[in-house]
């Protein structure tokens, strides 16, 4: 009785405050703000919008149109008048209206817009625009503002210039509640912004513009700067409510938050800030009056938690009327509800005290174990009532789970079973089957001997706890691989022949070969040549499903073979007609190529080359075998040696020769040869000889050739005395005479010759047209005509 004589002192009291507030049911606009929008329009058409929030509940005070205007912020020229249509009239109530029980408990908000040009190369000011509408008068009753009935409102909003494309932020719509005093409160003055600018809020005091009572509604705004409200004492931006811990606004998010401690309606005015990449592209403003109040505290009856459905293996515990705590099998759910349906209440369903999404109806289901809870408060609240709550607490029992475990892998392969077998911790199980929905007749822990496919489910339910677990599994059943094998060539061959068996060939498949039972360890691929007599099979095994299959089998007789030899040819040589023996084994075989003739292997008509001789022979089941050498030929070799060397008496000369590599030389004589047996033997006659040389290369071709060295009789000087002492006075050439043709001549050191002559019949005295020569050294040369050859050197002259 207490609580409810408290309670309607509180609300007699909030009715008298509003009534006898001056103009508490006048027609006022409690806030408002403009916005521009250029979404989905051609360039220089904007939406040019303005909400308005009345505290009127009487649609025909509301004007119809209004009339806003745009000025350039540079000189505050009047740009443009534009009239706005009135397209939207919604009442919007008080989300805590139980708090008072007055006809007052809703605002309306009107919205005005219209399609209007702002061509870019009108308004192309660097400064931008600003975008205005005036009107008086405030409400009375407003505290925080000096004479508020004879202060007007400007909504007020900036722009940049339209060569930038631009959507001016958007306020979202109020929120429409009583704050409380002594409470904390908040206030949502966030903006959507579809330029995805960054938002910055803070507070600002509101415009008063130059509107009064006496000029109320002008036919359109005046040109700023405008002038601002003034605050009552005490009052301020910052303080624009009284409040215990100080009135903030989050910069991004636009919320307002203060616990109010004084009754009474106050305005709020928040500007918001459009900020692209560090640059201001404009703001707008909204003002907003906050009404506080002393709101009752009330408390909903009990709440009691109600059972709805729940399996039949559900525990249930209750105390004093309400469910406490359900016990569930895992995987089973629980549908719980309340004992009060009456609209007048909302319910909130909680998880360890957290609030469960979209659960806030009488009843909700749970299938997880937690502690619930569930919350009852009035559906209308005033923002101080207490609440009811009830609990219950969902726990799952012991139960078991099962697993079904396959003996074989899947997929299972057609010539093949398996066993399917419940693991599970419990013992005492009852057990039901069901292949493809299908119930089977065992009910044992074990379903044996599976070779069909299906979709296989075990039902399994714990006989102490009543608790049933499932658990499918998916038998696949999978063909074995095609398999066969062919015989490339015949399976009867000899030995030193073979034959290829050829399987089935896929990447997925590995093969092992069989000889009769025994497996062939190096035989891994789809082909194998059989090397023993037997029958051979392969068995392929898909490595994709595991499943293997063997093939066909054939069999393989080798029968053996004769080894055949033929000895090598002896080299030939392609100087006439040569020919050998051909020796092969075993006897009675035939010999061919070209070139053979019978046992033998003749040049005749043969060019120097290679020629292949095969020796066959076949055995007494039919098995050749042949052996190959090849008959070789050889080029005679060219020898060059020179045809004339000539030397002095008393010197050497080499016989330089080409003698193929591997070959024999024997030179004859032997006489003055330094090694008659030497490829370039040193020749040192006494006296001209003629030399011959025999070479015989390793293929049998034998070369002769002559070399004819000359020994000279003749003694050439290298210096003389021509000083008239009857001693070595010229210069003489012993056995020069017997050459009468040859010629002499010598030159100095500069190539002046100095003496010639045509045979050496009178020798040169050492001067020049009748002149002695000087001492030095003299070149020479001495032509031996008979032979062609000639002698250079040098002669001294000394004295």
């Amino acid at each position: 009785m207490k609580n409810k004589t408290q309670l309607i002192r509180q609300l007699l009291g909030c009715w008298l405050w509003l009534l006898t507030s001056s103009s508490a049911w006048a027609s006022h606009i409690i806030g408002g703000n403009i916005a521009l929008s250029t979404m989905a329009l051609r360039e220089g058409e904007s939406t040019l919008s303005m909400q308005l929030i009345f505290d009127e509940f009487s649609p025909g005070t509301v004007q119809n149109s209004v009339v806003v205007s745009v000025f350039r912020k540079s000189d505050n020229l009047r740009m443009a008048d534009f009239t706005l249509q009135r397209e939207l009239f919604q009442p919007i109530p008080y989300a805590n209206a139980g708090c008072i029980n007055m006809p007052l408990a809703k605002v309306v908000v009107v919205k005005y817009s219209a399609f209007v040009a702002l061509p870019p190369t009108t308004y192309d000011a660097p400064e931008g625009y600003y975008v205005v509408w005036e009107q008086c008068c405030r409400n009375g009753a407003v505290v925080n503002l000096q004479n508020a009935r004879n202060t007007g409102l400007v909504f007020y909003l900036e722009i940049p210039p339209t060569t930038i494309k631009n959507n001016s932020p958007a306020f979202k719509t109020p929120d429409v509640k009583y704050a409380c005093r002594g409470l904390e409160f908040e206030l949502d003055f966030g903006a959507l912004d579809f330029d995805n600018d960054e938002l910055q809020y803070s507070f600002v005091t509101p415009l008063a513009g130059f509107t009064d009572a006496g000029n109320a509604i002008p036919a359109r705004s005046q040109r700023g700067p405008y002038p601002r409200a003034r605050w009552a004492a005490g009052f301020d931006s910052l303080r624009a409510v009284p409040n215990a811990n100080g009135m903030t606004i989050n910069a991004q998010t636009g919320k307002i938050n203060f616990q109010p401690t004084q009754l009474g309606r106050f305005v709020i005015s928040v500007r918001c800030e459009e900020i692209r990449a560090g640059k201001k592209m404009g703001e707008t403003r909204r003002d907003y009056e906050v009404i506080v109040i002393d709101c009752p505290k009330l408390t909903p009856p009990p709440v009691l938690i109600e059972l709805k459905t729940a399996p039949q293996s559900a525990v249930i515990e209750r105390q004093n009327g309400s469910i406490t705590a359900v016990s569930l099998c895992r995987g089973d759910s629980v549908s719980l509800r309340t004992n009060d349906e009456n609209p007048q209440w909302a319910y909130q369903w909680q998880l360890d005290g957290k609030d469960i999404m979209n659960q806030n109806r009488v009843s909700a289901t749970f299938g997880q174990p937690g502690n619930y809870s569930v919350v009852k408060r009035f559906a209308k609240p005033c923002g101080t009532e207490n609440t009811a709550t009830a609990s219950v607490q969902v726990v799952f029992k012991n139960s078991t789970n099962i697993k079904l475990i396959s003996s074989k892998k899947m997929p299972l392969c057609s010539n093949d079973s398996t066993n399917l077998s419940i693991e599970s911790n419990s013992r005492d199980l009852a057990v039901t089957w069901a292949r493809d929905g299908r119930i089977l007749s065992n009910t044992g822990p074990v379903l044996p001997s599976i070779r069909q496919a299906g979709f296989y489910k075990a039902t399994a339910t714990d006989r102490s706890s009543g608790c049933t677990s499932r658990d499918s599994l998916l038998v696949k059943i999978a063909p074995p691989p095609s398999v066969n094998i062919v015989a490339v060539g015949n399976p009867t061959f000899c030995a030193n022949d073979s034959t290829k068996l050829i399987a089935t060939q896929s990447k997925a498949y590995d093969y092992v070969w069989f000889l009769g039972d025994m497996p062939l360890v190096q035989a891994t691929g789809n082909q194998w040549k059989p090397t023993k007599s037997g029958e051979y099979s392969v068995v392929i095994t898909d490595t994709t499903t595991r499943c293997a299959a063997r093939s066909n089998t054939i069999e393989i007789l080798i029968k053996p073979a004769p080894t055949a030899v033929l000895d090598s040819i002896p080299p030939l040589c392609g100087l006439g007609i040569q020919a050998v023996s051909l020796n092969g084994s075993p006897q009675g075989g035939t010999y061919t190529g070209r070139g053979v003739v019978g046992q033998r292997f003749v040049t005749v008509n043969l060019t120097p080359g290679v020629y292949p001789v095969v020796y066959s022979v076949t055995n007494a089941v039919g098995c050749t075998s042949s052996a190959r050498r090849n008959a070789i030929i050889s080029t005679p070799p060219r020898l060059q040696t020179p045809r004339q060397l000539i030397i002095l008496k008393g010197e050497g000369v080499v016989i330089k020769t080409n003698i193929p590599a591997n070959s024999s030389v024997e030179w004859l004589p032997a006489a003055g040869l330094d090694n008659a047996r030497s490829e370039r033997p040193t020749a040192s006659p006494t006296s001209t000889t003629i030399y011959k040389i025999r070479v015989q290369t390793p293929e049998g071709c034998v070369v002769e050739l002559s070399v004819e060295v000359v020994v000279i009789e003749l003694k050439i000087p290298n210096g003389f005395t021509p000083n008239a002492d009857g001693v070595n006075d010229t210069w003489e050439l012993e056995g020069i005479r017997n050459y009468p043709n040859c010629t002499v001549e010598i030159v100095n050191r500069w190539g002046n010759m100095v003496f010639k002559t045509q045979g050496y019949f009178d020798e040169w005295d050492g001067q020049y047209n009748g002149e002695p020569l000087p001492v030095g050294e003299y070149y020479y040369v001495v032509h031996l005509r008979e032979l062609d050859y000639k002698f250079t050197g040098s002669v001294s002259i000394i004295r």
